[in-house]
């Protein structure tokens, strides 16, 4: 009270509002509490930029998102004082023009200051959309890359999988993969929880790789039987023997589509 009263004494048309915004009728979008952590990195990060000579910005999410709300404040708050201005405008030049009799004018000034209130409003909402817009871009691009991410470390883990149990004795190859793929719904669950696709990874990548050793069997057996009738298939073939170009490269890695 003490301040508004200077400022009548000195003929000062601006006054102190001392009531809450929720009081005054202004919507303020609150901020996020930092809590210690978020606090302390701010506090090193001001420091060292400070240090630099470099402008301070914040580098925690919610330091940031704390930055863009008090900008959204203080352009709700810049709205709410030109809107305030053009009421005090309006009303000025109406008590005027009423004292003159000039209705005209008084409607006139009601328009205007109706339709610039409405144009500030629209303003600060398209403003509003633009942001939600560009948020929800950034999520959906953080997805995006999360997916493909996820993807290729299932890829790396099948292949090396599938590799180690090729260098596996045959009958140590299904106790490989019985560890691996467990039958037991607890320890299933506990390996598809630290599977990067999940549970339906694990299944994917299960057959993939089983259908892949199937055929790798196939193959192995097959160059065993190629390598018995050498020596006695080789005489008369020359020196070098028969051909092995249908055995070397029959294993081509196992194909994983995890959809």
């Amino acid at each position: 009270m003490q301040c508004n009263e200077a400022l009548e004494r000195h003929q000062k048309p601006a006054r102190i509002d001392h009531r809450s915004y929720e009081r005054q009728g202004v919507d303020e979008i609150p901020t996020l509490h930092l809590g210690p952590t978020s606090t302390t990195m701010e506090r090193r990060h001001k420091a060292e930029q400070e240090r630099k000579g470099e402008p301070y910005k914040p580098q925690t999410f919610k330091a940031q998102e704390n930055e863009r709300r008090r900008t959204l404040n203080d352009h709700v708050r810049e709205i709410v004082r030109e809107l305030a201005a053009t009421v005090r405008e309006v009303a000025a030049q109406a008590m005027d023009a009423r004292r003159k009799g000039v209705n005209g004018l008084l409607n006139a000034l009601r328009v205007k200051g109706k339709q610039e209130a409405d144009e500030q409003f629209r303003r600060a909402a398209e403003a509003r959309r633009r942001e939600e817009e560009r948020k929800e871009a950034l999520r959906q691009q953080a997805l995006r890359d999360a997916r493909e991410r996820a993807v290729r470390e299932a890829k790396e883990r099948m292949t090396d999988i599938a590799k180690r149990a090729q260098r596996l004795p045959p009958d140590a190859r299904e106790q490989f993969l019985a560890g691996e793929y467990p039958s037991d719904p607890f320890d299933r669950a506990l390996k598809a929880h630290s599977h990067p696709l999940g549970t339906a990874g694990l299944d994917a990548e299960e057959k993939a790789v089983r259908a892949h050793l199937k055929v790798y069997q196939v193959q192995e057996k097959r160059q065993q039987a190629e390598r018995v009738q050498v020596p006695t298939q080789g005489r008369g073939r020359g020196r070098g023997g028969p051909s092995r170009s249908r055995s070397r490269d029959y294993d081509r890695g196992p194909s994983f589509d995890p959809f």
